[in-house]
């Protein structure tokens, strides 16, 4: 390279240069090694369960998430909305941010296998909001439910209004797809009465339970 300037100001400009290429190199590679910026897990849960589950009464999206030291977002996840969880893990997945998910979609056929329909079998079941909740009210037997899962000898079930809640495992007989059907289709009786006289000849009255 050829300096048209005297010699001493030409080695001192081209030594300026060098550095300043170097410093420039150097906060090019400081700024690609910054680490990414991580959303607040809170925040990002709150905006899918208002998008998602604004009622929890009728919609399921259980989430928690946080950041571990190595900044791997760990993330735990329930719902019977598969895109809910979907979005969650996308949230940090989609801006390269590393993420350990266990994320479960309800109803659950490798913990409740094809019986993902129950019919109730007690009059008067309590049904819960939550295990630990006193009965919120008690749905009469017959009534089908979806079974979403089990935990602690309590089932947690929607009902036919959509309602979530739970009830005690041996209040709800567990039902297939074929056993749904075929309740479906008998003929059934309602009582609405607290006492009903039966005919004298019979036995015994018997109804799907």
């Amino acid at each position: 390279m050829i300096c048209p300037m005297p010699r001493p100001i030409c080695r001192s400009t081209l030594l300026l240069s060098a550095v300043l290429l170097t410093f420039a190199a150097s906060a090019a590679s400081v700024a690609s090694a910054a680490p990414k910026a991580i959303p607040d897990p809170e925040t990002v849960i709150a905006k899918l369960r208002a998008e998602y589950a604004p009622d929890p009464r009728t919609a399921l999206f259980e989430a928690k998430a946080d950041i571990l030291p190595d900044g791997t977002v760990r993330i735990q996840g329930l719902s019977d909305m598969p895109e809910a969880l979907a979005q969650l893990r996308a949230a940090y997945y989609a801006k390269g941010i590393p993420t350990d998910a266990s994320l479960t979609v309800v109803p659950n056929r490798d913990h409740l296998g094809d019986k993902l329909w129950g019919m109730i079998k007690t009059p008067d079941a309590p049904v819960f909001d939550h295990p630990e909740a006193a009965p919120a009210d008690r749905i009469p037997a017959g009534t089908p439910v979806r079974r979403y899962e089990t935990r602690d000898g309590l089932t947690r079930m929607q009902l036919p209004d959509g309602t979530i809640v739970w009830t005690f495992d041996e209040f709800v007989r567990t039902m297939n797809d074929t056993a749904l059907i075929i309740w479906n289709r008998a003929d059934k009786i309602v009582i609405t009465a607290p006492r009903v006289p039966l005919p004298k000849r019979a036995e015994r009255l018997t109804w799907p339970l």
